[in-house]
Formats: C-alpha cells, structure tokens, sequence
C-alpha cells in the first residue's frame, strides 16, 4: 500500500473510533434520561415544540411502525441513537409517520438485521451515520425532499446494491456509502453538485449513473470509477443523435446493447425499453424542458 492508502486507512480507522464513541456516549444520555420519558407502544418519547421526539425504542416488536402522533402531537422526529444496536430489528415501516421531518444522527447504528427502509418525502434530514453498519440492508428509497446524503448514513451497508439519489439532494458526504461492498449502481442526479472524495471508499464494484457534464461525471472521470451518462448508449461519452439510432436499431432487433447500454438507453428511468426512450431522448437533444434517467 503506498503512502496515500496508509494515510487514507489510518484516517478511516479515526473516523470509524471517533463514531464509535459518540455513539456509545449518545446511548449513555438516552439511558440516564429515560426515566422522565413517556412511554408509548414501546415509543420513549417527550413533546418539544408541539411535536412528538422519539428517543428510544423499546418496545418487543422486530418490525414496529412510526406513529403519526403520540399523546396527539405528531411525530416530527426520530432522536438520534433511538434504534441503536437492535439486531433484532428487521424492519421499520414509516407509512404512518406522515409528519416525521428529522432522522437523528446514529439513529439506526448497527441495526444488523434491518432488510429495507423507505423513507417518506416529507423528511427533509437524515443525519450522520443514521443507518451506518446496517450490514442486512438490502433496499432503501430515499425521501424526495432530502437536500442531502450526511456523512457515513450507510457506511458498512454490506448488502445494499442499488440506490437512486433524489433530485433535491445537493451533497453526499464522506463515507457516505463508503464499505457497501455489495453496491453496483447508484443514479445521481445532476441536482447533485458536491460528493465527498471518499463517498464510495471500499466500494470496489460500484457504477455511476449519471448526466451528461453533471458533477458525478466529473468525480467519476476524477477518482477512475466506471460510469454510464444516461442517454450515451453507444458509450462514446458523448449523448448525441447517433444514440437515438441505436435504441432504434434495439427495438427493431437489428442490433443487441450490453447490459450498460441497456442502462443508458432507458431515458425515461422506468425499468424498460421502448420507443418512448428514443422519444425522450430526441426531445432531450431539441433542447426541450426534460432530464434523462429515473426521476425521484
């Protein structure tokens, strides 16, 4: 390993014993304060502003469901640490939490078991290392309001393999997906204009998707990370006329695309392959109002 790479793992190592004790000192507070919360559904919580904080869970369920309120004040936010190391927690349904706004910092810290989260979109934060070290997490939908991905919020997602980042989110963090070693395709937006040097540290198999002149492109060009430019299906990095040809040239089976082209060339980001992408893609090229890829 060269002189960078120590640097860069010995910085890692920091990071990573610098989160352990704010996590252990986070889970500290919550167990010297508990005493003056009340309790709910397995809900620990207190009412601040005219809306309910959750600061621990601890109820027996191993998928339980955020409420939309608690003694009639809405849920607006999860306190950070407030699922911290529950193993045996599987899932946790935010269908109800229609006021839920603020994901605490740790909030799901080492949650092993946890399978998938869907956020709603009115959550507009979700802070530093909310889900860090969720190692079963295999799906997340991210809320559409989001204006960012905080440092390591799924740092150590081993099994998380796919992940489309809304529109709204401006940054992504350090660490932000760094050790998903599972990670294969991650849409940014061109929404995005700041990504952290080390987002996708450890992440050895990871494909960018993105725009054509976006800031993922950039930083993909800039950390040699493999890339698709939504709408380039003959890969020559550039998105012009010639690739309308070739979706074309696809549909009428004259020709066949690689499983990238075959990414690049879905313009409209349903999961399919039809002429409404050549469609779309004409119009992108007319300078119409459209973006190219999936939409969150």
């Amino acid at each position: 390993m060269d002189r960078a790479g120590v640097v860069m793992k010995h910085f890692r190592q920091l990071a990573a014993s610098a989160t352990a004790v704010f996590v252990l000192a986070a889970a500290a507070l919550h167990a010297n304060a508990a005493a003056v919360y009340s309790v709910i559904d397995g809900f620990a919580f207190d009412i601040r502003d005219g809306g309910a904080v959750i600061h621990e869970y601890r109820g027996s369920s191993h998928a339980p469901s955020i409420p939309e309120s608690l003694l009639d004040a809405p849920v607006t936010r999860i306190d950070g640490s407030a699922f911290f190391g529950q193993e045996s927690l599987t899932a946790v349904s935010f269908e109800n939490a229609v006021n839920l706004q603020t994901i605490g910092s740790n909030a799901f810290y080492n949650c092993k078991a946890l399978t998938s989260v869907s956020l709603p979109d009115q959550v507009t934060e979700v802070a530093f290392g909310a889900f860090q070290g969720c190692s079963a997490l295999m799906d997340v939908k991210l809320s559409g309001s989001m204006t960012a991905i905080a440092a390591q919020t799924f740092d150590g997602c081993e099994s998380l393999a796919n992940v489309t980042v809304p529109r709204s989110v401006q940054r992504i963090g350090a660490y932000a997906f760094g050790g998903c070693t599972a990670l294969t395709t991650v849409w940014i937006p061109d929404s995005v204009t700041e990504i952290s040097a080390t987002a996708f540290e450890g992440d050895a198999n990871v494909l960018l998707y993105c725009q054509q002149g976006s800031c993922a492109e950039a930083y993909a060009v800039e950390h040699e990370l493999p890339y698709v430019l939504a709408g380039d299906v003959n890969g020559d990095r550039t998105v012009n006329i010639n690739d309308v040809t070739a979706i074309q040239c696809y549909l009428a089976e004259i020709d066949s695309l690689s499983d990238e082209a075959l990414l690049a060339a879905d313009t409209d980001g349903d999961g399919e392959l039809a002429i409404a992408d050549a469609s779309r893609l004409q119009m992108y090229l007319a300078e119409y109002d459209v973006k190219l890829g999936r939409q969150l």
